[in-house]
């Protein structure tokens, strides 16, 4: 006797079961895909930064009476240290108390800065033969050895100003003969110059008359005490 009931075939253990790569891959693909939302997540959580605004010393001009002096003087970069040795914008709101402008910087760190302008405004007034930075490689005659000590705006004081700032500019300087490495003469610049308002292109303003006038008395002090070893 024929048996006429159809036989359906055993499924193997493979055909009954996912493969085993398979949750592996799709796990994966889950850990990607929670990495990019949380990439796009974060995006609209933290805001961009905004960017900074740069400032820069603009040198000026120095016009004098002075004779000419035949020489040349090399203007070495001041010494600095801590926060001076940056390109933040420094504020004291209260004695004992350094803090900066939020979202502006000066555009080089202030020694270079203020070794830029006072080449270029001691060159402006056409006293020496030549004025040359640290950087040059002629031999000079004298050279300016300088520690910044302050660069900075000042609320300590600012009720005198009308509640505005003061900046105050502490610059102590070395004449060196070049050729004997002696120490000619020294001194130590205090500029204190008011600030016309609170704002930071008026703080900006008053930096740069503070180097103006950091310039000429530099100027005139160096000239005197050149020609004093000369006579």
């Amino acid at each position: 006797m024929i048996n006429t009931q159809k036989h359906t075939p055993e499924r193997t253990p493979c055909e009954n079961s996912r493969h085993p790569g398979t949750s592996f891959a799709h796990g994966v693909r889950g850990i990607i895909l929670a990495g990019a939302i949380f990439i796009l997540s974060a995006c609209s959580i933290f805001p961009a930064r905004a960017p900074l605004t740069m400032y820069v010393l603009r040198p000026s001009t120095l016009e004098t009476q002075i004779p000419k002096c035949a020489y040349t003087v090399q203007v070495h970069r001041p010494k600095a240290g801590g926060i001076l040795n940056s390109t933040k914008i420094i504020v004291m709101p209260a004695p004992q108390q350094l803090s900066v402008y939020k979202g502006v910087r000066w555009d080089e760190t202030m020694p270079r800065a203020v070794q830029d302008y006072l080449v270029n405004s001691l060159r402006s007034s056409a006293v020496f033969t030549a004025v040359i930075s640290s950087e040059s490689r002629v031999e000079p005659d004298f050279y300016l050895d300088s520690t910044m000590r302050s660069f900075q705006s000042s609320y300590v004081d600012a009720a005198e100003n009308g509640g505005n700032p003061i900046i105050e500019v502490e610059f102590a300087v070395q004449l060196v003969a070049a050729d004997t490495s002696t120490i000619v003469a020294q001194h130590n610049f205090i500029v204190l110059q008011p600030s016309a308002g609170t704002e930071v292109e008026a703080v900006v303003r008053a930096f740069n008359l503070a180097a103006a006038t950091l310039s000429q008395q530099v100027l005139e002090w160096s000239t005197a005490r050149i020609m004093e070893t000369k006579t």
